[in-house]
């Protein structure tokens, strides 16, 4: 395996174990616990906003430019917040 491909690999383990504490914050556990997909209206926007902002010191660490554009004639959904969250990560 050559160093190229070796660094890649790391990152994605890496990046792979963040993903699992960011979901673990953001209360994606939750979702399987009985009860807990109680439906909200939420805007979608403003949900992508949430993620990018916990998402943001990660990316500064590693140089990452991140960009946003929302599109805010999107309608506000009838959701469940936490399952949302994961639907947003994935």
């Amino acid at each position: 395996m050559g160093a190229e491909s070796r660094c890649r690999e790391l990152l994605r383990i890496d990046c792979s174990a963040r993903l699992g504490e960011i979901a673990g914050s953001l209360g994606v556990r939750n979702m399987l616990k009985k009860g807990s997909a109680d439906r909200e209206l939420l805007d979608v926007n403003d949900m992508e906003a949430e993620i990018a902002a916990v998402f943001q010191g990660e990316a500064i660490n590693r140089h990452i430019r991140v960009e946003t554009r929302f599109d805010r004639s999107l309608p506000v959904v009838m959701a469940s917040k936490t399952q949302l969250q994961q639907v947003l990560l994935n």
